[in-house]
């Protein structure tokens, strides 16, 4: 009871105090100085990109401390927490009131992916190493259910798979949802790419560390602008030309909504299935088999000495 009132404490305190103080540093007004922008894609982005690393530090050190209270999950879900507040204030990308509008999309798509991609970078280079010290130095559980959580940092082929279903679970996961440019909705899509991520890949590689699946879905950060910088200002015009939105569904995800939604998504994705796999244990080659052996059966097969009752065997007198 004490624990679980210590860990909503600091949910709370990252929802309703670090939260706001993420929003207020990355509110920034857009380019045309009317509509909201994001940190960098904004009319002063020096200022913005001041901050942006002010609002992932203050996410940083939440989820720092709830991970060395409560557990590492609990810190990315706090550090989440924080930085959906910093999202949720920042402009979306399509629409009516995106940054990208079809009045003058031609000139804008371009330079607003560029910025992004920066923006992107920024929140990659900086939560990444922020993912692993949370991870490494985070508390756990105890025994063997902690080391299953915990993960192997020296596998390498571990690290790398859980890299890569990070990345393709964090992508499937958002393509699926992201239907709109709505900022809810590109939060919520952030969120379940992160916890398909963290479910996926602790199921498929459940040696592989839980900050190496944060990081293949953090990748969308950077890769998700990449992509609209390399289709490039006239595919982006075409997808948005006539009020229409048919752009790329990762295309509408700002890095503030995928960082947001993967600290968020992966702890929860990570903690349903470590349920199941502490469930159900991999066997080893030790443990025995479901079938008994030749030998085990003669072994328990009553001899006939060992029917004697009282100096007689059943049939005697």
């Amino acid at each position: 009871m004490k624990t679980a009132a210590i860990k909503w404490s600091l949910a709370g305190v990252a929802l309703f105090a670090i939260g706001p103080a993420c929003a207020w540093l990355t509110a920034r007004v857009g380019p045309d100085g009317i509509q909201p922008g994001t940190p960098l894609v904004s009319a002063s982005p020096l200022l913005g990109g001041l901050g942006l690393l002010g609002a992932l530090g203050l996410a940083a050190g939440i989820g720092i401390l709830a991970s060395r209270i409560a557990t590492a999950r609990w810190g990315y879900f706090c550090a989440g927490l924080a930085l959906c507040w910093a999202a949720a204030h920042t402009a979306t990308l399509a629409g009516p009131a995106g940054l990208i509008r079809p009045a003058a999309v031609a000139g804008q798509a371009g330079s607003v992916y560029m910025r992004l991609l920066v923006e992107g970078l920024v929140c990659l280079t900086t939560l990444a190493p922020i993912a692993v010290y949370i991870w490494m130095r985070g508390a756990h559980p105890q025994g063997e259910a902690g080391a299953s959580e915990r993960g192997d940092p020296s596998n390498t082929n571990a690290m790398v798979l859980g890299v890569g279903i990070g990345l393709v679970g964090a992508l499937a996961g958002m393509w699926l949802v992201a239907n709109s440019g709505m900022k809810g909705q590109a939060v919520a899509a952030a969120t379940v790419g992160g916890l398909v991520a963290g479910f996926a890949g602790h199921l498929l590689a459940h040696r592989a560390p839980g900050f190496a699946l944060a990081l293949g879905a953090l990748l969308m950060c950077a890769l998700a602008p990449a992509a609209g910088l390399f289709l490039g200002p006239r595919s982006v015009g075409g997808a948005l030309v006539a009020g229409g939105d048919t752009l790329l569904p990762v295309l509408r995800l700002t890095p503030l909504d995928i960082a947001a939604g993967v600290m968020l998504g992966v702890p929860i994705g990570h903690g349903w299935a470590g349920s199941m796999v502490d469930k159900h244990p991999h066997h080893t080659q030790s443990e025995p088999t479901s079938q008994p052996t030749a030998a085990a059966v003669a072994s328990v097969e009553p001899r006939p000495a060992e029917l004697k009752v009282g100096g007689a065997t059943p049939g005697g007198a």
